[in-house]
């Protein structure tokens, strides 16, 4: 929980100082895919929801989707796993522009974190 607490305040600070693109080259550097043959744990999914909800609800520097996707993401590739980025926007909300960040795991979003019903995909990331 600690870890989370850390890593999703790290990101909070990191998405409004630096661009998107730097700061995800880095967060692939930091937590790469880890190429294991061992059998993923399957509580690492619930676990990794459970903290990231808690990170966000305590972080002073406020939580968005996007902070919550990528600690998600990172703390699921530490514990051996992995989860794709997506973010998507809404097609139905002209003239305002309503975008979303989500991750997926198994071809699935991660169920617990915001959902991404309704977002067309824009990228994988």
């Amino acid at each position: 929980m600690l870890r989370a607490f850390a890593l999703h305040a790290a990101i909070a600070v990191l998405c409004r100082s630096v661009r998107f693109g730097t700061l995800a080259r880095l967060l692939a550097r930091v937590y790469p895919l880890r190429d294991t043959t061992a059998p993923p744990d399957l509580n690492a999914e619930s676990r990794v929801v459970l903290a990231v909800s808690t990170a966000g609800s305590l972080c002073p520097f406020g939580t968005t989707c996007l902070t919550a996707a990528l600690t998600a993401q990172c703390l699921l590739r530490r514990m051996g796993g992995d989860a794709v980025l997506r973010i998507g926007v809404r097609p139905d909300t002209r003239p305002t522009l309503t975008a979303h960040a989500w991750i997926e795991s198994a071809g699935r979003a991660l169920p617990g974190l915001p959902a991404a019903d309704g977002y067309v995909t824009l990228n994988s990331l």
